[in-house]
């Protein structure tokens, strides 16, 4: 009863909340970017089509998969370089290193669809409006939400074509209008107003759970984890095991499985329409050996199945006459056969493909036609514009995984990334760096081969010129 009362106790507050942060603009007007300068680089709209110039050529680019954008309405710069273009057909993502547009793909299925406007802020969420549809999108992690019809003024519910832009004093300005010409109602959004969200209490498989005790699993077992909470705009609630960097939508999983048998932890946040989060609810899983991983059972079916085959190698000496080292021959037989067994048996058992020299997936990983392949990096930012990948170990830390360190920065903020660049600005004082990038370099697999496609910039920090200690993530 304290699960749903919670839970009901915080619908309401929502409720309560929905129309805060906006303001009525009556004459302000939003000019789409209709040119972006990055570096080298300049795009341009013209007649609805993009036109690219780098170092002052023209530049014809290609297109990865789902098609051509369709007619371009709007560009906008994400602070750790990125260009977005805002299209027919959605929103595509550029860098001036890459010679090809690649559509943004948000996570959990996230459709978008015909996008008029973009327009991302310094905390990199991308802010989009559409066809009767506005929403933001954090460009770190790619997830995001739309706003709900009563998170919106009253005036805005109905129109069709929404527009959105930066406020001249700040916050989101939302233009509406029944044609793309004929503006109807202005209205500026100012985010972050609200409360921090935060997790109430978590239900496992309908039953209220008390954090401080582990949620026992027996592996391959999953569990139903559900979630309460206060937000601003109703919580959404998102999770990760054991600190990964991907946050996973909870209302979209059906049912938390695969934690391999040991100690894990789960991690819980709450998350408003802002895509501000909340401190993580944090559940530790004990996942328990099944029957047949149990120590004396695979004792004695290994004992077992070592003295039926060595007792069918004895028999096959026999049939042939007991050959000259017979009792050398059986027993390495046997040993043989054990260990490919092993092999094969741990190959198709899920949890035994990690086992090194056992399993097969350590050496093979399967894609697909459209798939993007992934490889993550840290990038030190120099003074003058340029970079450079920086090892981990330069850090000053001795690791055993390259997300040892990439983690902490992706998690931490600003904060974080500072502590690093002055560990290593102290290391390395000839070398000294003004900002960190975590970069997942990203390439594209189409039936012309695997082509290079924007980035994903996991995290982002600079020092402001100026300024020390603070910066943009």
């Amino acid at each position: 009863m304290e699960f749903l009362s919670a839970f009901l106790f915080a619908t309401a507050s929502f409720a309560q909340e929905a129309g805060s942060g906006w303001q009525e603009r009556p004459g302000e007007r939003l000019v789409p970017d209709r040119i972006l300068v990055e570096g080298s680089q300049r795009l341009e709209i013209r007649g609805g089509g993009l036109l690219c110039t780098r170092d002052g050529v023209g530049k014809e680019l290609g297109v990865t998969s789902g098609g051509q954008p369709g007619r371009v309405f709007d560009l906008a710069q994400d602070p750790a370089g990125l260009s977005l273009i805002a299209a027919e057909n959605g929103v595509f993502v550029l860098s001036r290193l890459v010679d090809a547009l690649d559509p943004l793909e948000p996570m959990d299925g996230f459709d978008m669809g015909r996008v008029n406007s973009v327009f991302v802020d310094g905390r990199r969420r991308l802010w989009w409006a559409g066809e009767g549809v506005f929403g933001v999108l954090d460009m770190s992690g790619l997830w995001g939400r739309r706003f709900r019809p009563q998170d919106l003024p009253e005036s805005l519910r109905a129109q069709r074509t929404l527009h959105v832009g930066r406020a001249r004093d700040g916050g989101v300005l939302v233009v509406a209008s029944k044609t793309d010409s004929s503006v109807r109602q202005t209205w500026r959004y100012r985010p972050d107003l609200g409360e921090r969200p935060r997790v109430l209490g978590v239900s496992v498989d309908g039953v209220s759970w008390d954090p401080e005790h582990p949620i026992e699993v027996t592996y391959p077992e999953g569990f139903r984890l559900r979630a309460s909470g206060t937000a601003l705009g109703t919580a959404s609630f998102r999770f990760r095991i054991d600190e990964h960097h991907v946050w996973r939508d909870l209302e979209l999983t059906e049912e938390i499985a695969g934690f391999t048998p040991g100690e894990h932890t789960l991690d819980v946040i709450a998350v408003d329409r802002d895509l501000n989060r909340s401190e993580p609810l944090r559940l530790k899983v004990h996942s328990a050996y099944p029957a047949r991983f149990d120590q004396r059972f695979v004792v004695v079916a290994l004992a077992l199945f070592a003295a039926l085959g060595l007792g069918g190698f004895l028999g096959r000496e026999w049939r042939l006459g007991w050959r000259p080292a017979w009792w050398l021959r059986a027993p390495l037989s046997t040993a043989l056969l054990v260990v490919l067994t092993a092999q094969v048996l741990a190959a198709i058992e899920p949890h035994g493909k990690g086992w090194p020299f056992m399993g097969y997936s350590m050496y093979t990983t399967r894609f697909d036609r459209g798939d993007a392949i992934f490889q993550v990096v840290l990038i030190g930012l120099h003074q003058n514009g340029g970079e450079r990948v920086i090892p981990p170990q330069a850090i000053g830390v001795a690791i055993d995984s390259l997300w040892q360190v990439l983690g902490p920065i992706v998690d931490g903020g600003e904060e974080v990334a500072q502590e690093y660049l002055d560990t290593y600005n102290e290391l390395h004082p000839e070398q000294s760096l003004v900002g960190l990038t975590v970069r997942a370099r990203r390439h594209r697999l189409t039936p012309r081969g695997a082509i290079e496609v924007a980035p994903q910039i996991l995290s982002h920090y600079r020092v402001p010129t100026g300024a020390e200690g603070r910066g943009e993530r």
